[in-house]
């Protein structure tokens, strides 16, 4: 690492970050790999929020979002929403992976993590959502983080299932009007699949 703040001190601040142990280990690895000799402390942050969110997905896993990288960093999230998009100056020969999360995988990750779902209705929702989407074509242009938490909420009503719909809104940073407004938008479209 050339110029900056001692490794040492950014391990520090990323262990005290609720995250994996792998997922900091990693983090810690690719901002060793950073070569920018002036790293304000603002820059710094950045950098860190890139290597915290790139972490996770070299490591093949659902990274936070925006929302939560700034709620870690204490930062707004237009600053970790630009942060996370701008690669920082890394080595040269450094080959990052790029995200390639789709919109089931986080169906999965929410209903399993987030709501402790049994596997028959995780399995049985990430089918009804995939059929959806193919069904309604308008939902392919939706915002993925509301329509996921709508969806779910839409799956759970037609199921009988019995979820904490705030625990919801807080695992998207989306209020629960919000949730409940678009699942009220889908639900006829997803009756309507049902019946098909």
């Amino acid at each position: 690492m050339s110029g900056g703040q001692p490794v040492q001190s950014i391990e520090k601040k990323i262990h005290n970050l609720e995250i994996p142990r792998d997922v900091k280990m990693k983090a810690c690895d690719l901002y060793s790999f950073i070569q920018d000799s002036k790293r304000r402390r603002d820059q710094r942050t950045k950098y860190l929020c890139f290597c915290v969110h790139q972490a996770y997905i070299e490591l093949g896993m659902i990274p936070p979002d925006s929302c939560r990288i700034a709620e870690m960093f204490e930062i707004s999230s237009s600053t970790a929403s630009a942060a996370i998009a701008k690669r920082p100056p890394f080595s040269v020969g450094i080959v990052l992976k790029s995200s390639t999360i789709k919109l089931p995988d986080m169906i999965r990750f929410h209903a399993e993590k987030t709501l402790g779902l049994p596997e028959e209705y995780v399995t049985t929702m990430v089918d009804d959502f995939q059929r959806l989407l193919e069904f309604d074509k308008g939902l392919k242009n939706d915002q993925s983080k509301p329509l996921i938490a709508a969806f779910i909420l839409c799956y759970a009503n037609q199921n009988s299932l019995k979820i904490d719909i705030d625990k919801l809104a807080a695992a998207f940073y989306l209020e629960s009007s919000t949730i409940k407004g678009r699942c009220c938008k889908i639900q006829k479209s997803y009756i309507e699949m049902l019946q098909t």
